[in-house]
């Protein structure tokens, strides 16, 4: 049985590259995830039994920076 009140998760992205030549390559992007969904675990009782249901929290944001240099020699 599901969690009738989960929102769907939904993630807006960007992402941004610059080549340079064929030996650099710099890339960086953002995200941001709402309604993210994940496994909630607690106590169901003082016998120590735990239960596990999934709910919804608010958002996050992810920042990706990368950098390649590649030279022949």
């Amino acid at each position: 049985m599901g969690n009738p009140l989960l929102k769907p998760e939904t993630t807006h992205s960007l992402e941004l590259n610059y080549n340079y030549h064929t030996d650099l390559n710099i890339s960086l992007g953002y995200s941001r995830t709402s309604d993210y969904y994940n496994y909630f675990t607690s106590l169901a009782d003082s016998s120590g039994a735990t239960k596990q249901t999934i709910n919804n929290f608010k958002q996050y944001n992810t920042w990706n920076l990368s950098i390649s240099y590649n030279k022949d020699c």
